[in-house]
């Protein structure tokens, strides 16, 4: 994935997105943006993890996605011309998040004057419509396993252009409720796949709280040695999520 929204900014046009935002500390769970609420202002996070829902009619909460540090918030539903346009989905801070919110007005004003905010705008956008893609495409050809493990290689922390994340602690407060509506899968079956997986020593879990101590043996589950690249040498059929997969 391409650099963040505040990665891919020029120094000048970040210190004329701080000039123009509203510096904003929210707590764990804490509304960022309510579904439902006029879409007037975007947030950049500086720190910490926030969390895309949507409240159902029938009462029950959907994972969209999980923003870090330098992603953009409310982007997808920010319209320059719609005045009367409405949040499609509520976004919640997962941690501790600092963040720089940015009324419309404003946000397309730097836009407008700094050549590397549209550029960045893009470079998050584009970021986003890859990542849905990602999901929706391993929901139809990967086993629940592989989902899960690419969903913790992409939580897991790492340097900027460090192509595969090592060892380390996936964000607190995430619950495998959480992990569970991310990949699409059943509570009962993400929590049966981290038992076998603690038991092999590949993560331990805390709670809201897991940390991957052999990321490379995740990578294996998914096809990718530990510098990213494809195992050429699995067989068609290892590679077939409806059948064996590769084994961790």
């Amino acid at each position: 994935m391409a650099a963040s929204f505040y990665a891919a900014l020029s120094s000048s046009a970040r210190q004329a997105f701080t000039d123009a935002g509203v510096p904003r500390e929210f707590v764990p769970e804490s509304v960022i943006f309510a579904q439902g609420s006029p879409a007037h202002s975007v947030a950049i996070v500086l720190d910490g993890h926030a969390k895309i829902v949507r409240h159902a009619a029938a009462g029950r909460d959907t994972l969209l996605a999980i923003r870090s540090s330098g992603r953009l918030l409310g982007v997808e539903e920010l319209d320059d011309l719609g005045e009367r346009l409405r949040r499609r989905s509520a976004t919640l801070a997962l941690t501790r998040v600092r963040a720089l919110v940015i009324e419309k007005g404003r946000f397309f004003q730097v836009l407008h004057d700094r050549g590397s905010g549209m550029s960045a705008l893009l470079t998050e956008m584009r970021n986003n419509v890859l990542e849905y893609q990602a999901r929706a495409t391993s929901m139809n050809t990967d086993s629940v396993k592989q989902r899960l493990a690419k969903a913790l290689l992409a939580l897991l922390p790492r340097e900027p252009g460090q192509a595969v994340p090592g060892p380390g602690r996936i964000v607190h407060n995430l619950t495998q409720a959480d992990l569970a509506q991310l990949i699409g899968a059943a509570r009962e079956t993400v929590e049966r796949t981290l038992g076998e997986w603690r038991t092999a020593n590949i993560l331990i879990t805390d709670y809201r709280s897991v940390v991957v101590l052999s990321p490379g043996r995740l990578l294996r589950l998914i096809g990718l040695d530990e510098d990213g690249h494809p195992l050429h040498h699995l067989t068609p059929l290892a590679r077939n999520p409806r059948t064996s997969g590769p084994e961790v």
